[in-house]
């Protein structure tokens, strides 16, 4: 081997061994919380969910058999109040994936207190209150096509008129798409494709988020109504009762107005999920507005329409 490279190899690793050195990596400290998302509709019981977060290091263990459980919050204590009157709840059995469903019927004038205890974390607090419900209007129902690589797929295209906007806590809607039990409807959702989860371009429509079965629009609080499209994709259902495929059935949609709190914390969510399983998103901040933890507690007060729609997509009932 010529000699030059001889020397230029032995530089090379006395460079490197002389650059070793222990790196220090100080931790962050962080505290265990209770995380809630809690929402009370007018004239309904409160859907409570309630998880904790801990700190990174202190995580649990688990291998790929038996991959890791989150916090168990299993003997947490919900307390909901209007000054007169009190819910107690206890979560015997911590269930991950869905939320508590209270008991006591909540109603438009209400304001709202909410507190959860468990020994092992701090009490978290958090109060709303109910506000007006928006007026609601269909102008159109029609259909959309769109073709990619040759084949053609039909969405519902309802364009809405929402007024009774104003104010800070009435500028910003949530639309929700509510299922029957057999109705293709519990198949349907938002298209997220026409929608933009960024931002739109000033002169365009009005900025709509949508995901799965839930819609966000940032309104102008400037404007006391607005008009704007919703497109829902949805499948054929096959009715068991019946043994046959539907030809009709009916659209539920519930409209409510969110505060601007509400809004930035279920814009994040679904941000959130419209990032997870890509590899180069951002990571998504989750706003907090409770005391002593982390989430949100927030009323609605849903202005409901129904559609009675044809059903769409029907060659894909040879699949």
């Amino acid at each position: 081997m010529d000699k030059n490279v001889l020397i230029a190899l032995g530089l090379g690793a006395f460079v490197m061994l002389s650059c070793e050195r222990e790196i220090e990596f100080d931790k962050k400290e962080n505290h265990a919380q209770l995380t809630t998302h809690a929402t009370i509709e007018n004239g309904e019981a409160a859907r409570v969910f309630v998880s904790a977060v801990v700190p990174l290091y202190d995580q649990y263990s688990g291998s790929f058999d038996s991959p890791p459980k989150g916090p168990d919050v299993q003997g947490a204590e919900i307390s909901i109040s209007n000054g007169s009157r009190t819910e107690n709840i206890t979560i015997e059995e911590y269930d991950p994936y869905n939320s508590i469903v209270g008991t006591s019927i909540w109603k438009d004038g209400d304001q709202l207190s909410l507190r959860v205890q468990h020994p092992d974390y701090p009490t978290l607090t958090g109060t709303t209150r109910f506000h007006p419900k928006p007026v609601v209007e269909i102008l159109e129902v029609g259909v959309y096509e769109q073709t990619e690589y040759g084949y053609t797929q039909e969405f519902h295209r309802i364009r809405c008129r929402v007024s009774n906007f104003g104010g800070p806590n009435q500028s910003h809607l949530q639309i929700k798409l509510e299922g029957n039990k057999y109705g293709y409807s519990s198949l349907a959702s938002f298209d997220p494709r026409f929608f933009d989860p960024y931002g739109t371009d000033p002169g365009e429509e009005p900025r709509l988020i949508g995901m799965g079965r839930s819609a966000l629009f940032e309104g102008n609080p400037s404007s006391s109504e607005v008009d704007f499209y919703l497109y829902v994709s949805s499948q054929p259902y096959y009715n068991p009762e019946t043994s046959e495929y539907a030809e009709q059935d009916t659209l539920k949609f519930a409209y409510s107005f969110l505060t601007s709190e509400a809004y930035r914390f279920e814009t994040s969510l679904m941000l959130q999920e419209a990032n997870a399983y890509d590899l180069f998103s951002s990571a998504v901040r989750i706003p907090s507005y409770l005391e002593g933890g982390i989430g949100i507690v927030y009323t609605t007060n849903s202005a409901r329409e129904e559609i009675v729609a044809d059903v769409l997509n029907k060659d894909w009932r040879q699949f």
